[in-house]
């Protein structure tokens, strides 16, 4: 066996995680990877990915929210966002947690899902090619 304390027996090829190949997520399930990721950065845990930067070429502080690492374009069409240096942020992104919840964003959701998966798909089949 492995010699690690606790195992009972290794898994090959284990897929409970997550939906099972070729299955999508419902766009419920997109919002919350969202959400999750926003709060697991705000919380400053493991996973969470840098939601806010300040750009000292500019002098300002910039913005973002990810899905699956792609930033989604959910400010009037935009990656990226400009915000005053003492904004709220709790304020700030509460309502951005909200209104991913209350689907103000599912149609970037979308689209930035669906880029994702044709980039899979292409090097899935450029593996298989390989």
């Amino acid at each position: 066996m492995t010699g690690l304390p606790g195992i009972v027996r290794p898994l090959a090829e284990y897929r409970g995680w997550g939906k099972k190949g070729g299955e999508k997520r419902t766009i419920e399930e997109k919002r919350e990877v969202v959400v999750r990721g926003i709060e697991r950065s705000l919380r400053k845990e493991k996973g969470g990915y840098g939601l806010e930067r300040y750009d000292p070429v500019h002098g300002v502080h910039v913005v973002r929210v990810l899905y699956c690492s792609h930033p989604l374009p959910i400010f009037d069409g935009e990656k990226f966002a400009v915000i005053q240096a003492d904004c709220d942020r709790a304020a700030l992104w509460g309502a951005v947690v909200e209104q991913i919840r209350a689907g103000r964003f599912d149609r970037e959701i979308e689209a930035t899902a669906a880029k994702v998966r044709r980039s899979l798909e292409k090097i899935r089949h450029a593996r298989k090619a390989a």
